[in-house]
C-alpha cells in the first residue's frame, strides 16, 4: 500500500525454495509472511532475506503510566452496514466538513484540515509499517481523526469500521462503496495522469474530491482508486476472507499477529482499491479510517483472546523490519515518533478501555 514499505508480499515458508533455515527464528516467522517486495518508483520486483532482527517481548499486567485502563463506560464501535442511512449520512458530512476546514499544520497555504492525515501518515512510513508499532501507531492515529471530527466539525457518533471479510467475495459491491449511502465507487476511465492505474472517483460525495498529498509531494489531485487495475486481478480478497482473519486471530503472540495482518489485509485491501491507496497518503481516501479501524478492531479481537497476556504484550523489531540495528528492542516505554507523537508512549495506546480511547467492538 505504500511509498517506502512492501506494498504487496506473498507467504512462502522457510526452507520452501531450499532445506537452509535462518538460526534466526524471528526472522523466519517474518520470511513465512513476508518473503517479496515490490517497491514503486519503478515497480520493480526485489527478493529480500531479513538477516537478523532482535526482539523483546514485555508482558506485563498493568501499566505504571497515568492512565486510568478501564474507562466506565466503553463506547462500542459499528461495522458500516450495521448503523442507520442518517447515522452514514452524519458521518460523511463531518468528512466533508473536515475538508473545508483549514489545515493545522500549513504545510501548504491551500490545505485543508483533511490533508494533514496524508501529510502526517506519509512522514517516514519505516517508522510505523513492518514495525513493532505498526498497530499502536495505527491505533492513536486513527484516534486523532476521530477528535478531530468530533472537535472540528461537531460529529457526535464514533468511528466506523469496513469488515472486508464480509464482501470478499466481490469487494467492489461492499457497501461502503455504495454511490448514495457510501464513499463512492471506482474511478472512471483510466486516463494520462493516472495514479498506479487509478483515476478520479466521479460518482458520489467524493467525485472530483481534491486532494494535496501524493506520497511524500506536495501534489494537487483528485482523489483516485482502480478496482484490480494495478495488478490486473479481480477485486476479490481470499486473503481477507472470514476462514483467513481466523487463521491470523489464531496467531500466538504479537509479532506473529502482526505480521500476518500487516502481510495479507493490510496489503491486499489497498492494492485491490489501488490510486492514491497504493502509496503512503492512503488517508486521502476517507475509507482507509474505516479500513484501519477494522484493523484495530481484528488487534482487539486477538487481545480479547487472552486479555492477561495480550493486551500488553509488544513483540517484534523497532525499526522497519528489514533494518538491522542493535538498538532495535521496542519497549512500552518507546514514544511515538514525530508528527503524530505528543510524547506519549505506546503502554499508553496497547488497551482501548483507557481514558485516552474508552471504546470496544
Amino acid at each position: 500500500m505504500l511509498f517506502g514499505r512492501s506494498p504487496r508480499y506473498s507467504r512462502v515458508a522457510p526452507g520452501e525454495y531450499g532445506d537452509t533455515k535462518s538460526e534466526n527464528p524471528v526472522a523466519d516467522r517474518f520470511d513465512y509472511y513476508i518473503s517479496k517486495r515490490l517497491f514503486y518508483g519503478g515497480l520493480t520486483a526485489a527478493l529480500f532475506v531479513i538477516v537478523a532482527l532482535v526482539t523483546a517481548e514485555i508482558i506485563v499486567s498493568r501499566p505504571s503510566g497515568s492512565l486510568r485502563f478501564s474507562c466506565a463506560n466503553p463506547v462500542v464501535r459499528q461495522e458500516w452496514r450495521n448503523v442507520s442511512d442518517e447515522e452514514k449520512a452524519e458521518y460523511i458530512a463531518a468528512v466533508l466538513c473536515l475538508h473545508r476546514m483549514p489545515s493545522s499544520l500549513e504545510f501548504d497555504p491551500d490545505s485543508k484540515r483533511s490533508d494533514d492525515f496524508p501529510w502526517i501518515h506519509a512522514q517516514n512510513p519505516p517508522d510505523h509499517h513492518r514495525t513493532s508499532n505498526f498497530l499502536p501507531w495505527h491505533r492513536y492515529f486513527i484516534h486523532t481523526y476521530e477528535k478531530a471530527l468530533k472537535e472540528t466539525c461537531g460529529y457526535q457518533g464514533h468511528l466506523l469500521y469496513w469488515d472486508w471479510s464480509l464482501d470478499y467475495e466481490d469487494l467492489s459491491s461492499a457497501p461502503v462503496f455504495d454511490v448514495e449511502h457510501g464513499f463512492g465507487g471506482d474511478g472512471g476511465p483510466e486516463e494520462e495522469g493516472s495514479i498506479f492505474k487509478g483515476s478520479c472517483i466521479r460518482e458520489g460525495p467524493f467525485s472530483m474530491y481534491e486532494v494535496r498529498v501524493l506520497g511524500e509531494e506536495n501534489k494537487p489531485h483528485c482523489l483516485s482508486r482502480g478496482f484490480g487495475r494495478l495488478f490486473g486481478d479481480p477485486f476479490v480478497g481470499p486473503t481477507v476472507s472470514p476462514a483467513a482473519m481466523r487463521g491470523v486471530l489464531q496467531a500466538n503472540d504479537y509479532f506473529d499477529f502482526l505480521a500476518q495482518l500487516e502481510g495479507s489485509a493490510d496489503n491486499d485491501i489497498p492494492l485491490g482499491i489501488g490510486g492514491d491507496w497504493v502509496l503512503a497518503s492512503a488517508p486521502n481516501d476517507p475509507l482507509f479510517f474505516l479500513h484501519h479501524t477494522q484493523v484495530d478492531r481484528l488487534w482487539w479481537m486477538w487481545q480479547q483472546g487472552d486479555q492477561g497476556r495480550r493486551v500488553m504484550q509488544y513483540t517484534g523489531p523497532k525499526v522497519d523490519a528489514d533494518s538491522i540495528s542493535p538498538t532495535s528492542i521496542p519497549s512500552l516505554d518507546d514514544v511515538l515518533p514525530p508528527p503524530l507523537g505528543n510524547g506519549i508512549k505506546i503502554r499508553d495506546l496497547m488497551s482501548t478501555e483507557s481514558d485516552l480511547f474508552c471504546y470496544r467492538y
